[in-house]
């Protein structure tokens, strides 16, 4: 297939759209300034994810920033939490740390306070304000969903998933997935990696701007359901540091870059490719063990899905290096266990288009259909904002007969899946218009 597709790139030419560089053109987003502020304590950037205890303990997280420098033992960088079931009586509270970090020239505070009185009950509504004595929030709330799914369960939200998509070109994807949290459509969004790409912008040390921008712009959904995410390779500056501080993950593996939850009859087992995955490393036996686990657990979380950042299999033309070389090779690390543990779904971005297969293994479909599917559907889901080698060029369907589809839109979209007990539905959505532009559902019995 490799040299059929190199054949093909010498042979026909490929429509490259060319857009400025994200350094080039950074002067189009503003600097984050402590004057937008209305105090130096005044929280920005909300935004909540689940503590190493899970939803099943009431274990949520809430992270913010504010524009005051750290000091150890001030009491005016201490951060607090009030919260309850009801609008009018906030009637719990819990402290947290505060913290900060050097890389990308930062010079804020990071606040994390844990909500551990929250109820764990299905439909329960918390409302929450965060910050200081002397700066609080505006009320906002989240919803607590289910986590197992049975025959009896009522049908699920949707849970919201996107891959590369950066501060600049997703103002019509965030709005899309704000609109559909604010509805009660969607209950959580997985992030697979690439997020700010704060990298592209002045690579030296003065980028953090960018991530102050990009989290206060995502706070708009990720402050009313949580914000699960995984690394790719743009969060790998300064060692990870504006990663690991904004977006701290569960600690369930003993790294802080990969972890595994369920919500809403899902298993999630988010990973890092950009740490070693290879066969008898550390991470690859967590996820083999994780993966055990999950299998065996189907009785109430019926569905598995791994979100990793690079793809296992793409036919994407104009990145062909990644689907001809770099692919096998992530193949060899993971599709065994992938198809033993009977993964459902694996998830990637890193290609900026959108492309899904059947149920693929060993580079051959099993079927062309989702019904009791014999091996993992594997869905290229990288067009959420960034517009690099943003390109629907692809491989012709008789060189990769597994492939079931694949977007030709230049533009931006973001995938939302749903489960019940014996039903798996995925939709790719527009974010333009919010129209659904491709579904497919995996079924068992």
């Amino acid at each position: 297939m490799a040299v059929l597709a190199s054949l093909l790139l010498s042979l026909v030419t490929v429509c490259v759209v060319v857009y400025p560089s994200t350094a080039a053109s950074n002067v189009r987003v503003r600097m984050f300034s402590r004057e937008k502020m209305s105090t130096m304590d005044t929280p920005y950037g909300i935004h909540i994810a689940f503590g190493n205890g899970g939803v099943e303990k009431g274990l949520v997280r809430v992270l913010w920033a504010s524009a005051r420098q750290w000091q150890p033992q001030s009491m005016n960088n201490s951060g607090m939490c009030e919260y309850g079931t009801t609008l009018g009586d906030l009637q719990w509270r819990s402290t947290g740390r505060s913290y900060t970090y050097s890389a990308g020239n930062f010079k804020g505070t990071l606040h994390e306070v844990t909500l551990d009185k929250m109820p764990t009950q299905p439909g329960a509504t918390v409302y929450y304000r965060c910050g200081s004595n002397s700066t609080w929030s505006g009320v906002l709330n989240f919803t607590v969903q289910e986590q197992n799914v049975t025959e009896s369960t009522p049908q699920q939200p949707w849970v919201g998933a996107i891959c590369d998509m950066g501060l600049q070109h997703s103002d019509d994807t965030v709005a899309s997935i704000g609109q559909a949290v604010r509805s009660g459509l969607v209950q959580a969004v997985v992030h697979g990696g690439d997020i700010s790409y704060a990298n592209d912008y002045d690579p030296s040390d003065n980028n953090s701007y960018v991530w102050q921008e990009y989290m206060q712009k995502v706070s708009q959904f990720a402050a009313q359901v949580p914000y699960m995410t995984c690394p790719g390779n743009h969060e790998s500056q300064f060692s990870f540091a504006a990663y690991l501080n904004w977006l701290p993950m569960p600690n369930i593996s003993g790294s802080p870059f990969y972890h595994s939850f369920d919500y809403m009859g899902i298993h999630f087992l988010m990973f890092s490719t950009e740490h070693d995955f290879t066969n008898g490393s550390v991470q690859h036996q967590w996820i083999v063990n994780d993966l055990k686990q999950a299998n065996a657990n189907r009785e109430t979380v019926p569905w598995v899905v791994v979100i990793g950042h690079r793809p296992l299999y793409c036919t994407d033309l104009v990145l062909s290096k990644r689907c001809d070389k770099e692919a096998p090779v992530y193949r060899s690390y993971l599709e065994d266990v992938l198809h033993d543990q009977n993964v459902d779904v694996y998830i990637s971005g890193h290609n900026h288009q959108y492309e899904r297969t059947y149920p693929v293994y060993k580079v051959k479909a099993t079927q062309k259909d989702y019904v009791n599917p014999k091996a993992t559907v594997y869905i290229v889901d990288g067009a959420a904002g960034s517009r690099e080698m943003n390109d629907p060029s692809f491989l012709p369907k008789e060189l990769a007969p597994w492939r079931a589809h694949h977007s030709e839109l230049f533009g931006r979209s973001w995938l939302r899946m749903r489960a019940s007990k014996n039903s798996f539905e995925f939709q790719l959505v527009a974010s333009s218009d919010s129209k659904v532009i491709d579904n497919f559902t995996i079924t068992r019995s």
